[in-house]
């Protein structure tokens, strides 16, 4: 089935500029806590491996239902939730989680899970880390990339791992 990215970026795009008053990217990436560049991504017709909780969340800001991008992918038409009726979606892993939604969104990007870290700030307070790679089924030579890149990131996280302040420390 062929999925058109660039009509359903279009859709969303001419959505948001028919409401009143008007509603900017920057409005919609602070309301939906994303950036302003996954908003451009959205309505520039970026092609995902499937509709992202960005988008979802999107749709649903403009008050589409739950299955308007996926309408909007085969060639239809949203479905616009008129008045009060509030949009209805199952929820995720994610969403039960409790995870923002930029973090919901790139652990919904395709890519392989590389790695994961957790790491001590001091003060009873953690830095977690996810490490995605860029595709799905990674060959041998991307996993390699992928992790060789993770351990050059590690490196300069390293000092966190130590945090001033830390009474393990002694300071």
């Amino acid at each position: 089935m062929d999925q058109d990215w660039a009509a359903l970026g279009e859709a969303l795009k001419a959505a948001r500029k028919a409401r009143r008053p008007e509603v900017r990217q920057d409005d919609v990436a602070a309301a939906l806590n994303i950036s302003r560049s996954t908003i451009a991504n959205i309505e520039g017709g970026q092609r995902f491996s499937k509709v992202t909780g960005a988008i979802r969340a999107y749709a649903q800001f403009l008050n589409w239902t739950f299955d308007s991008p996926e309408r909007v992918l085969a060639g239809g038409e949203p479905t616009v939730i008129s008045g009060s009726q509030a949009p209805v979606r199952p929820t995720s892993r994610a969403d039960d989680a409790g995870l923002p939604m930029a973090v919901q969104d790139e652990l919904d990007r395709e890519g392989v899970l590389v790695d994961t870290a957790v790491i001590p700030l001091g003060d009873g307070t953690n830095m977690v880390v996810v490490v995605k790679g860029g595709s799905k089924n990674p060959t041998p030579e991307e996993r390699l990339r992928h992790l060789e890149a993770w351990r050059r990131a590690r490196e300069h996280l390293k000092e966190l791992d130590n945090p001033i302040g830390d009474p393990a420390n002694g300071q």
